[in-house]
Protein backbone atom coordinates (compact mmCIF):
# COMPACT_ATOMS: atom_id res chain seq x y z
CA UNK A 1 0.00 0.00 0.00
CA UNK A 2 2.73 2.20 1.21
CA UNK A 3 4.58 1.99 -2.24
CA UNK A 4 1.56 1.87 -4.88
CA UNK A 5 -0.49 4.62 -3.28
CA UNK A 6 2.57 7.12 -2.71
CA UNK A 7 3.80 6.01 -5.77
CA UNK A 8 0.90 8.12 -6.84
CA UNK A 9 0.94 10.65 -4.94
CA UNK A 10 4.62 10.85 -6.24
CA UNK A 11 3.60 10.67 -10.19
CA UNK A 12 0.93 13.48 -9.40
CA UNK A 13 3.35 16.01 -8.38
CA UNK A 14 6.16 14.83 -11.23
CA UNK A 15 3.08 15.06 -13.46
CA UNK A 16 2.06 19.14 -12.22
CA UNK A 17 5.94 19.89 -12.36
CA UNK A 18 6.18 18.33 -16.11
CA UNK A 19 3.08 20.41 -16.86
CA UNK A 20 4.11 23.71 -15.44
CA UNK A 21 7.27 23.33 -17.50
CA UNK A 22 5.41 22.56 -20.46
CA UNK A 23 3.26 25.75 -19.73
CA UNK A 24 6.08 27.60 -19.70
CA UNK A 25 7.75 26.37 -22.87
CA UNK A 26 4.54 27.50 -24.43
CA UNK A 27 4.78 31.21 -23.35
CA UNK A 28 8.45 31.60 -23.72
CA UNK A 29 8.99 29.28 -27.00
CA UNK A 30 11.87 27.21 -25.37
CA UNK A 31 12.38 24.72 -23.79
CA UNK A 32 12.98 24.20 -19.96
CA UNK A 33 13.15 21.97 -16.72
CA UNK A 34 12.66 24.67 -14.30
CA UNK A 35 10.35 22.65 -12.64
CA UNK A 36 11.35 19.60 -12.32
CA UNK A 37 14.87 20.27 -11.28
CA UNK A 38 13.13 22.41 -8.20
CA UNK A 39 11.43 19.35 -7.48
CA UNK A 40 14.57 16.66 -8.01
CA UNK A 41 16.42 19.21 -5.83
CA UNK A 42 13.90 19.13 -3.29
CA UNK A 43 13.90 15.46 -3.22
CA UNK A 44 17.86 15.05 -3.27
CA UNK A 45 17.80 17.40 0.03
CA UNK A 46 15.32 14.88 1.79
CA UNK A 47 18.89 12.08 1.45
CA UNK A 48 17.28 10.13 -1.84
CA UNK A 49 18.23 10.00 -5.13
CA UNK A 50 16.18 10.73 -7.66
CA UNK A 51 15.87 12.13 -11.42
CA UNK A 52 13.32 12.57 -13.59
CA UNK A 53 14.03 12.13 -17.66
CA UNK A 54 12.79 12.07 -20.57
CA UNK A 55 11.54 8.89 -22.44
CA UNK A 56 9.95 7.69 -25.76
CA UNK A 57 7.03 6.96 -23.97
CA UNK A 58 3.81 8.67 -25.97
CA UNK A 59 1.65 8.48 -22.68
CA UNK A 60 4.06 10.64 -20.55
CA UNK A 61 7.42 11.27 -22.37
CA UNK A 62 8.79 10.81 -19.38
CA UNK A 63 9.87 8.33 -16.46
CA UNK A 64 11.79 9.03 -13.05
CA UNK A 65 13.64 6.99 -10.19
CA UNK A 66 11.65 3.93 -8.03
CA UNK A 67 11.41 4.61 -4.34
CA UNK A 68 12.03 2.31 -1.88
CA UNK A 69 9.38 1.58 0.97
CA UNK A 70 11.97 3.58 3.58
CA UNK A 71 12.79 6.04 0.85
CA UNK A 72 9.28 6.94 0.89
CA UNK A 73 8.78 6.95 4.31
CA UNK A 74 11.44 9.14 4.50
CA UNK A 75 9.48 11.40 1.93
CA UNK A 76 6.44 11.63 3.45
CA UNK A 77 7.61 12.82 6.81
CA UNK A 78 10.01 15.19 5.15
CA UNK A 79 8.70 16.59 1.45
CA UNK A 80 5.75 18.31 2.41
CA UNK A 81 7.79 20.55 4.28
CA UNK A 82 9.95 21.37 1.36
CA UNK A 83 6.99 22.08 -0.68
CA UNK A 84 5.88 24.43 1.40
CA UNK A 85 8.25 26.94 -0.34
CA UNK A 86 8.68 25.70 -3.20
CA UNK A 87 7.19 27.03 -6.94
CA UNK A 88 7.72 23.45 -8.70
CA UNK A 89 4.18 22.25 -8.36
CA UNK A 90 0.77 24.38 -9.16
CA UNK A 91 0.73 27.26 -6.42
CA UNK A 92 -3.01 27.56 -6.08
CA UNK A 93 -3.31 23.76 -4.70
CA UNK A 94 0.29 23.85 -3.15
CA UNK A 95 -1.93 23.27 0.14
CA UNK A 96 -4.58 20.72 -0.60
CA UNK A 97 -1.32 18.82 -2.04
CA UNK A 98 0.35 19.36 1.04
CA UNK A 99 -2.11 18.18 3.09
CA UNK A 100 -3.31 15.54 1.47
CA UNK A 101 0.88 14.04 1.85
CA UNK A 102 0.50 14.65 5.48
CA UNK A 103 -3.07 13.04 5.65
CA UNK A 104 -1.70 9.45 3.89
CA UNK A 105 1.16 9.51 6.29
CA UNK A 106 -1.41 9.46 9.35
CA UNK A 107 -3.35 6.54 7.50
CA UNK A 108 -0.27 4.57 7.16
CA UNK A 109 1.13 5.03 10.77
CA UNK A 110 -2.12 3.95 11.80
CA UNK A 111 -1.98 0.93 9.34
CA UNK A 112 0.74 0.07 10.16
CA UNK A 113 0.59 -0.02 14.23
CA UNK A 114 0.77 -3.78 15.97
CA UNK A 115 -2.48 -4.24 17.21
CA UNK A 116 -5.39 -1.80 16.74
CA UNK A 117 -8.61 -1.70 19.11
CA UNK A 118 -12.15 -0.99 17.67
CA UNK A 119 -12.04 2.28 18.48
CA UNK A 120 -8.79 2.81 16.55
CA UNK A 121 -10.50 0.80 13.49
CA UNK A 122 -12.89 3.22 13.07
CA UNK A 123 -11.06 6.53 13.10
CA UNK A 124 -8.48 4.14 10.73
CA UNK A 125 -11.37 4.38 8.41
CA UNK A 126 -12.61 7.96 9.30
CA UNK A 127 -8.68 9.09 8.22
CA UNK A 128 -8.58 6.77 4.86
CA UNK A 129 -12.24 8.45 4.18
CA UNK A 130 -10.76 12.17 4.92
CA UNK A 131 -8.08 11.28 2.70
CA UNK A 132 -10.16 9.72 -0.23
CA UNK A 133 -12.16 12.89 -0.62
CA UNK A 134 -9.22 15.16 -0.52
CA UNK A 135 -7.99 12.85 -2.98
CA UNK A 136 -11.09 13.51 -5.34
CA UNK A 137 -11.60 17.20 -4.47
CA UNK A 138 -7.98 17.60 -6.19
CA UNK A 139 -9.37 16.02 -9.17
CA UNK A 140 -11.02 19.64 -10.06
CA UNK A 141 -7.83 21.40 -10.35
CA UNK A 142 -5.16 18.99 -10.83
CA UNK A 143 -4.71 15.80 -13.53
CA UNK A 144 -3.90 12.12 -12.20
CA UNK A 145 -6.10 12.36 -9.26
CA UNK A 146 -9.57 11.94 -11.29
CA UNK A 147 -9.07 7.79 -11.21
CA UNK A 148 -8.75 5.27 -7.91
CA UNK A 149 -6.82 3.11 -7.95
CA UNK A 150 -6.92 -0.72 -7.04
CA UNK A 151 -4.83 0.00 -3.99
CA UNK A 152 -6.90 3.57 -3.03
CA UNK A 153 -10.04 1.24 -2.95
CA UNK A 154 -8.31 -1.78 -0.83
CA UNK A 155 -7.07 0.73 1.48
CA UNK A 156 -10.55 2.47 2.11
CA UNK A 157 -12.78 -0.55 1.82
CA UNK A 158 -10.80 -3.89 2.55
CA UNK A 159 -8.03 -2.98 4.85
CA UNK A 160 -10.98 -2.13 8.22
CA UNK A 161 -12.07 -5.24 7.15
CA UNK A 162 -9.11 -7.62 7.77
CA UNK A 163 -8.12 -5.25 10.66
CA UNK A 164 -11.79 -6.20 12.28
CA UNK A 165 -10.81 -9.63 11.98
CA UNK A 166 -7.16 -9.64 13.13
CA UNK A 167 -6.06 -6.45 14.53
CA UNK A 168 -2.95 -5.89 12.54
CA UNK A 169 -1.87 -6.11 8.93
CA UNK A 170 1.99 -6.83 10.12
CA UNK A 171 0.97 -10.88 10.14
CA UNK A 172 0.24 -10.19 6.19
CA UNK A 173 3.55 -8.50 5.29
CA UNK A 174 5.71 -10.46 2.90
CA UNK A 175 8.53 -7.86 3.76
CA UNK A 176 10.40 -10.39 5.83
CA UNK A 177 10.20 -13.18 3.52
CA UNK A 178 11.66 -10.94 0.65
CA UNK A 179 14.45 -10.08 2.35
CA UNK A 180 15.33 -13.37 3.31
CA UNK A 181 15.93 -14.27 -0.47
CA UNK A 182 17.59 -11.05 -0.92
CA UNK A 183 20.30 -12.89 1.79
CA UNK A 184 20.26 -16.22 0.40
CA UNK A 185 20.53 -15.24 -2.99
CA UNK A 186 23.79 -12.86 -1.99
CA UNK A 187 25.05 -15.34 -0.01
CA UNK A 188 24.74 -18.17 -2.48
CA UNK A 189 26.86 -15.95 -5.01
CA UNK A 190 29.80 -13.93 -3.01
CA UNK A 191 29.72 -16.25 0.28
CA UNK A 192 29.78 -19.90 -0.72
CA UNK A 193 31.78 -22.85 -2.71
CA UNK A 194 28.58 -23.74 -4.01
CA UNK A 195 29.48 -27.29 -2.44
CA UNK A 196 26.91 -27.33 0.06
CA UNK A 197 25.12 -24.20 -0.68
CA UNK A 198 22.06 -24.31 1.46
CA UNK A 199 24.19 -25.20 4.42
CA UNK A 200 26.27 -22.37 4.09
CA UNK A 201 23.78 -20.18 3.60
CA UNK A 202 22.04 -21.19 7.11
CA UNK A 203 25.22 -21.31 8.66
CA UNK A 204 25.78 -17.23 7.34
CA UNK A 205 22.21 -16.54 8.35
CA UNK A 206 22.18 -17.75 11.66
CA UNK A 207 25.42 -16.08 12.29
CA UNK A 208 24.28 -12.65 11.58
CA UNK A 209 20.94 -13.90 13.80
CA UNK A 210 23.22 -14.25 16.91
CA UNK A 211 25.59 -11.44 15.90
CA UNK A 212 22.55 -8.29 15.04
CA UNK A 213 23.23 -6.66 18.99
CA UNK A 214 26.96 -6.30 18.10
CA UNK A 215 26.41 -4.65 14.47
CA UNK A 216 28.76 -1.06 14.38
CA UNK A 217 26.82 2.12 14.63
CA UNK A 218 26.67 4.80 11.95
CA UNK A 219 28.88 7.96 13.23
CA UNK A 220 26.06 11.05 12.60
CA UNK A 221 26.84 13.11 9.49
CA UNK A 222 25.66 16.70 8.41
CA UNK A 223 25.35 17.69 4.84
CA UNK A 224 26.78 21.03 5.47
CA UNK A 225 27.22 21.28 1.56
CA UNK A 226 23.58 20.55 -0.16
CA UNK A 227 25.15 22.12 -3.65
CA UNK A 228 27.97 19.62 -2.97
CA UNK A 229 25.66 16.77 -2.96
CA UNK A 230 23.40 17.66 -5.98
CA UNK A 231 26.09 18.32 -8.31
CA UNK A 232 29.64 18.53 -6.53
CA UNK A 233 29.91 14.49 -6.56
CA UNK A 234 30.19 14.60 -10.35
CA UNK A 235 32.67 17.48 -10.77
CA UNK A 236 34.65 15.74 -8.25
CA UNK A 237 34.53 12.31 -10.46
CA UNK A 238 35.44 14.45 -13.40
CA UNK A 239 38.59 16.56 -11.92
CA UNK A 240 39.82 12.78 -10.68
CA UNK A 241 39.39 11.38 -14.24
CA UNK A 242 41.56 14.34 -15.46
CA UNK A 243 43.83 14.25 -13.33
CA UNK A 244 44.46 10.73 -13.99
CA UNK A 245 44.42 11.29 -17.72
CA UNK A 246 47.13 14.37 -17.71
CA UNK A 247 49.42 11.63 -15.79
CA UNK A 248 48.76 9.34 -18.49
CA UNK A 249 47.13 6.63 -16.77
CA UNK A 250 43.59 6.14 -19.31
Amino acid sequence: MLLRVGGKLLTNVVMDSHSLDQRDALLYNRRTRTHITELENLIKDCGIPFQVWDTKDKTSGYDFTSLTGDQFKRLLRTLPEKLESSTCITQSCKEQVIALWGSFLEVYQKVSSDVLDQAEIETYFSLAQKWVAQFRALSRHLEGYDSITPYIHIMLYHVPRLLKQHGTLKSFSGQGLEKTNDDIKRIFHAKTNKHDAPAASLAVRRRKLVLKHTARVKNPYTKRNKEFWRSGKQRLAKSIKMKYISYGCV
